[in-house]
C-alpha cells in the first residue's frame, strides 16, 4: 500500500472512531439518523464495515439500522431521500438475506422519484442484490437513458425473464442503453448473440416485442444464483 493510502486509511479509521467511541454509543448515532443528520445517515449506511469500535457499549444489529434510515426515503427533500438511499444500499450489499426476507421492496418506490438520480441508484441498488420487481421493469422505460441503462442492466443481473419483451425493446434505444440490454439479454437466455439486430432476428423467431403493458407479480424475481456476483470493481462506480 502507498503512504497516500495508507495515510487516507488512518484519517479514515481516526474519523470514525472519533465520531462515535468515548462521545456516543451506537444507539445514538440511530437516533441521530433517524432525525436525518447527515453524518450518522453515512454512518449508520457503514454498520458492520468496518467494525464497530470495541469501546462502543451499545452496538445495534443491522436490523436496527436499516429501520432508522427506510422512512427516510419518504423525506420531502430529495438530498435526504438520496443520504438514506445511499446509506442503505451500502447496507443491503453486506446484509442482502436481511433486505430480501426483512425489507422487500424498499427500493421500489424510489424508481419513481421525481429525482432520475435517486432511480437511477435504487435501480443499482436492485441490481446488486440480483432482485426484480414490477417497478424495476417499468424503469427499463425510464424516458432518462441513464436510468434505463441501469435499470436493464438490473434485470439482467436479476436474470428475470418476464422483462425480455421489454429488454428487446431496449435495443432501440440509444447505444449505452441498447449496449446493455444487449447484455442483459445474454444473462437472462445464455445465448450468445453480440449485437442488437442478431438480438432483433432472435426475437422475431420466437414472437417476442415490448408489451404494451407490463406483467405485474407480487413477488421480486428472487436470484438465481446467489453469490456469482460480477466485477465489484468495475460495476460498484458511479458514472
Amino acid at each position: 500500500m502507498s503512504s497516500r493510502g495508507r495515510w487516507l486509511g488512518l484519517t479514515l479509521a481516526v474519523a470514525l472512531f472519533s465520531g462515535c467511541a468515548g462521545a456516543c454509543d451506537g444507539q445514538s448515532v440511530l437516533a441521530d439518523a433517524r432525525a436525518g443528520k447527515p453524518h450518522a445517515m453515512i454512518e449508520a449506511g457503514e454498520w458492520g464495515d468496518p467494525p464497530i469500535p470495541s469501546s462502543q457499549q451499545q452496538v445495534p444489529s443491522p436490523r436496527e439500522a436499516f429501520s432508522a434510515l427506510v422512512p427516510l426515503l419518504s423525506a420531502a427533500e430529495s438530498h435526504q431521500r438520496l443520504r438514506a438511499l445511499e446509506a442503505l444500499r451500502r447496507l443491503s450489499r453486506r446484509f442482502k438475506p436481511l433486505y430480501r426476507d426483512q425489507f422487500p421492496g424498499t427500493f421500489d418506490p424510489l424508481l419513481s422519484d421525481d429525482d432520475p438520480e435517486i432511480r437511477w441508484r435504487a435501480a443499482w441498488g436492485l441490481g446488486r442484490l440480483e432482485l426484480s420487481s414490477p417497478a424495476l421493469r417499468e424503469a427499463v422505460r425510464d424516458p432518462v437513458d441513464r436510468v434505463a441503462e441501469r435499470a436493464v442492466w438490473a434485470v439482467g443481473r436479476a436474470r428475470d425473464d418476464l422483462a425480455l419483451g421489454l429488454l428487446v425493446g431496449a435495443l432501440d434505444r440509444g447505444d449505452r442503453v441498447a449496449q446493455s440490454a444487449v447484455l442483459a439479454l445474454g444473462r437472462v437466455t445464455s445465448e450468445g448473440w453480440t449485437e442488437p439486430q442478431e438480438w432483433r432476428a432472435w426475437a422475431r423467431e420466437r414472437g417476442l416485442e415490448s408489451p404494451a403493458e407490463l406483467p405485474r407479480d407480487d413477488e421480486p424475481v428472487p436470484p438465481s444464483s446467489p453469490g456469482s456476483e460480477e466485477s465489484e470493481e468495475s460495476e460498484d462506480q458511479p458514472d
